[in-house]
C-alpha cells in the first residue's frame, strides 16, 4: 500500500487492532496526526504504520 493513502478510523482502528473509539481518543489528544476532509478525518497510512 502507498504510504500517501489516507484510511478512515475505522480502518485506522482495524490495522491497529483497537476500537474506533480508542483510535478517535489518540486523534482528538494528538497522539495522532490526521486531516480534516469536511466533517471526516483521515489518517495518512504511514502516520499508523510509524
Amino acid at each position: 500500500m502507498p504510504e500517501e493513502r489516507q484510511l478512515t478510523t475505522q480502518r485506522a482502528a482495524e490495522l491497529l487492532g483497537k476500537s474506533r473509539p480508542s483510535v478517535i481518543r489518540l486523534l482528538d489528544a494528538g497522539e495522532l496526526p490526521y486531516d480534516l476532509v469536511g466533517k471526516h478525518r483521515r489518517i495518512a497510512l504511514r502516520d499508523v504504520v510509524a
